[in-house]
């Protein structure tokens, strides 16, 4: 339990830990809010019995794992964020691979599971802005009330940046030819901001 306890004094998301993984430090209001749940987490853990099973262990690090909404997270953040649950996952001794993948993709690629039929229920379709390759989202499943997102994505075949749009109600989907560098909520970011955002990272991308 020192190793957790060692974890929950840490500062899990300083701008020294983004800089560490060649990261600009995301936004200090959603670090907080990062530490916070993380933190709330490990101290939880750390009141169970010691006897507790794995299975136990295993529901409640996903219960802490999914008050986290990934789709408020870029990329880089769901990363950091499921390297710690990862961490701790191997502190108490359990796998929790699987509930990771999902939680960041949608669906597991455990490779020591059996494999599970994916369904596509819709495919969104857009061509690259340069080399017209197509950009393709497969929708796995839809649910009420989740927020239309912009995708900043860079092409796997040309590398040029696009700006993809997936609509409201999307809960799980599989990227297709293309790198997301970031997701962006439409309710928050209007199409000129969500724009010069991709710029942005286009820029840096050539420096």
């Amino acid at each position: 339990m020192n190793e957790l306890q060692n974890l929950l004094d840490q500062d899990k998301f300083s701008d020294s830990v983004w800089l560490e993984r060649g990261l600009n430090p995301s936004d200090k209001k959603l670090c907080l809010v990062l530490e916070n749940k993380l933190n709330e987490a490990i101290k939880k853990l750390l009141e169970l019995p010691a006897r507790s099973s794995e299975s136990e262990k295993v529901n409640f690090l996903k219960v802490s794992l999914l008050s986290l909404n990934p789709f408020d997270l870029d990329t880089e953040e769901k990363e950091l964020v499921a390297d710690y649950f990862s961490n701790i996952a191997q502190i108490v001794n359990i796998n929790f691979d699987n509930e990771l993948d999902i939680w960041m993709y949608g669906f597991s690629i455990n490779k020591n599971s059996s494999p599970k039929p994916i369904t596509i229920e819709k495919t969104i379709s857009e061509s690259c802005s340069k080399c017209k390759a197509l950009l393709n989202t497969d929708i796995l499943k839809e649910r009420k009330g989740v927020s239309s997102f912009w995708l900043i994505v860079q092409c796997n075949n040309c590398n040029e940046f696009n700006l993809l749009s997936l609509p409201e109600n999307i809960d799980r989907y599989i990227k297709g030819n293309y790198f997301v560098f970031d997701t962006l909520e439409q309710k928050t970011y209007l199409l000129e901001q969500a724009i010069e955002k991709m710029k942005f990272y286009k820029h840096k991308n050539e420096e």
